[in-house]
């Protein structure tokens, strides 16, 4: 499990606790012992939850599944070898994945396209993809890679 903070100092704000904590101590007259350490009690897990809120907590659990986007500049700025590399590069690699795991690819030069939706056991070959080789656009390719990654 990983948790990471977006706004991490309104952490701070957890000095508070041990404040409520001092003040409650003694408590208010009129309930009883038992009813004071509720009170207690749920006014500190309000503000705990309240300042984890305004932290921004997000909380990654690890998972088995893997989605890959392989992104193939197909523009005449790669010359044939390196584009051949390339193409090798991603045959290994979707050899060497694991069960449970999905691959696609994205070609891109002006524009890109989705040679391949992400699916297990992706076999690949050659390209099919036809594009518009004057111009290398990489956002286009990484907008339309996290456009199409499978929603959990």
């Amino acid at each position: 499990m990983f948790i990471q903070f977006s706004h991490p100092w309104f952490l701070l704000l957890g000095i508070l606790l041990a404040f409520i904590w001092y003040i409650s101590r003694r408590g208010h007259p009129l309930l009883s012992a038992g009813r004071r350490k509720i009170a207690l009690l749920l006014r500190l897990l309000i503000l705990t939850f309240l300042i984890l809120a305004l932290a921004g907590i997000k909380i990654s659990l690890p998972t088995k599944d893997r989605t890959i986007f392989f992104l193939l500049d197909v523009s005449e700025s790669i010359n044939a070898q390196n584009r051949k590399n390339a193409q090798d590069y991603i045959k290994k690699s979707l050899k060497k994945m694991k069960e449970g795991d999905k691959a696609g690819i994205i070609v891109f030069a002006r524009q890109a396209f989705v040679e391949s939706l992400p699916q297990g056991r992706l076999e690949f070959s050659n390209l099919l993809t036809r594009v518009n080789a004057d111009y290398t656009n990489i956002v286009a390719a990484l907008e339309l890679a996290v456009a199409n990654f499978p929603q959990k």
